[in-house]
């Protein structure tokens, strides 16, 4: 139903959970959200085996404080966390989301259900009975959340998909839209060169709450191979194309770029924090983002797009560019750090050389001299006491 009051405009209708107002009323989005971050982030490791996925930071911030962060802003509040892997660190960091300013309840499941039979799960514990929202735990952008659900409401389908256009959409599920905007046809990571469009899934949903009854109870079920099939059988699916930032952090390669493009997206200029303790015969190549507590010492060259975690200490001569360090990290003198992700507590000795593409667990020691060949995986809490030649070489 559309009513005008007063010269403002809203959409009010009893069968959808949420009471949207555009132009002038301010927001009050009234909407279960999803957010789905069971996963083990394999292709993350070594360091998502001492972080779940949505804990890894993007500018000092985890990604899943972007994505409550977002929705909040636009009045939603109400948050449902499906969890499995590590689901303490994130209990223990979220709470009951008061931190936030938003409502948290958590479900965690037992037994691995997929991505999408969570959804039934949830719904006996907590009633997905009317509109609802899903949002994967590993996305970033700057995705507009009311004009999705703005966009839903007046296509009137089961569901709408939020979609975004990349340039290599083998890695993805790839949609066909027809001129309304409605999904004709869902490819689930087509192979190279045969995507019939650029258009993918962005991993944001609202779904009617007779979506929950195409789930099969206690059944691993897929989103993309299952449930959004089916619909598309049965219903009508639309896709709202996301036009700003969107990325899918994947892998580590995703992750170091995604990085850099919040760099790029937030801090064009760059940012060094009021706490930090920079000497003025250090060189900082900008764009770069360093944290609070972080020291840079004389001689030593940052940037570009760098990420210094707080409490990291870069000493004399070292060098680092185009990585990212977490927290608590020490660059020891005339250290050579580029394409590398470092992490959290990591001691990289003097005279060490990290060659590109080389990342580094939690709380692992590169001791002096030694140099560590492209592309190599070092697994956390070790230590490196000799030359790495090997070029890709995991050492567990």
């Amino acid at each position: 139903m559309r009513s005008v009051y007063k010269n403002k405009t809203f959409y009010y209708n009893k069968t959808f959970s949420y009471l949207l107002r555009v132009r002038g009323l301010g927001r009050k989005v009234l909407i279960k959200t999803v957010v789905l971050m069971g996963g083990y982030a394999t292709r993350l490791r070594p360091l998502s085996i001492t972080r779940p996925k949505p804990l890894f930071p993007i500018l000092d911030k985890p990604i899943l404080d972007w994505i409550v962060e977002g929705l909040k802003n636009t009045g939603i509040k109400n948050f449902i966390f499906s969890t499995k892997y590590m689901a303490h660190a994130i209990r223990k960091k979220y709470g009951d989301g008061s931190s936030l300013g938003v409502n948290i309840r958590y479900a965690h499941e037992k037994t691995p259900l997929g991505d999408a039979g969570p959804l039934r799960f949830i719904h006996k514990l907590y009633g997905l009975d009317e509109t609802f929202m899903v949002v994967n735990g590993d996305i970033f952008g700057n995705i507009n959340y009311e004009e999705t659900l703005k966009f839903h409401r007046e296509k009137g389908g089961i569901a709408t998909m939020v979609l975004a256009k990349v340039k290599d959409p083998s890695r993805f599920g790839v949609v066909v839209l027809d001129d309304d905007r409605k999904i004709t046809d869902f490819i689930e990571k087509p192979e190279a060169g045969k995507a019939p469009s650029k258009i993918v899934n962005a991993g944001v949903y609202v779904f009617e709450k007779e979506v929950i009854d195409m789930i099969p109870e206690g059944k691993r079920t897929k989103l993309a191979r299952d449930l959004i099939p089916k619909l598309l059988q049965k219903a009508d699916v639309y896709g709202y194309i996301h036009e700003g930032y969107w990325a899918d952090i994947g892998s580590l390669p995703d992750f170091l770029q995604t990085s850099f493009d919040a760099i790029d997206y937030y801090y064009p200029e760059g940012y060094v924090s009021s706490d930090a303790n920079i000497s003025p015969k250090a060189e900082i190549i900008q764009p770069v983002y360093i944290s609070g507590n972080v020291e840079v010492k004389e001689g030593a060259s940052i940037g570009p797009y760098t990420i210094l975690g707080e409490e990291t200490i870069v000493e004399k001569s070292a060098r680092v560019s185009r990585s990212v360090i977490f927290p608590s990290c020490i660059i020891d003198y005339a250290a050579k750090v580029k394409n590398t992700i470092l992490g959290q507590d990591s001691i990289i000795g003097r005279w060490v050389t990290l060659e590109e593409n080389v990342v580094v667990g939690d709380g692992v020691t590169i001791f002096d001299e030694v140099t560590v060949a492209p592309e190599v995986i070092i697994f956390p809490f070790k230590e490196i006491e000799s030359n790495v030649s090997e070029v890709g070489k995991i050492i567990i």
